[in-house]
């Protein structure tokens, strides 16, 4: 259905300056359903609040290692960040 749509616009160049702002406003998006959006929406949103969470959980456990290592003479070794 979309399928070649827009290599009929573009040109084989290495720019997309000849593509103008007109000529992809007029291209056709697929968009899923509304029903489709509204899960993804809502799972994006779940995503989005449980990031600050697990950074905070992140912290927390640095702080657990840090506190059980020291007493026992052991020098905290760094952890990867990622």
């Amino acid at each position: 259905m979309y399928a070649g749509t827009f290599a009929a616009v573009a040109k084989q160049t290495t720019s997309i300056a000849h593509l103008g702002a007109q000529n992809l406003a007029d291209l056709p998006i697929p968009l899923p359903g509304k029903s489709r959006q509204l899960e993804l929406s809502r799972r994006l949103l779940a995503m989005d609040t449980a990031l600050p969470a697990t950074g905070e959980r992140e912290k927390r456990l640095r702080t657990l290692k840090t506190l059980i290592s020291e007493p026992f003479g052991a020098r905290p070794q760094a952890v990867p960040e990622g």
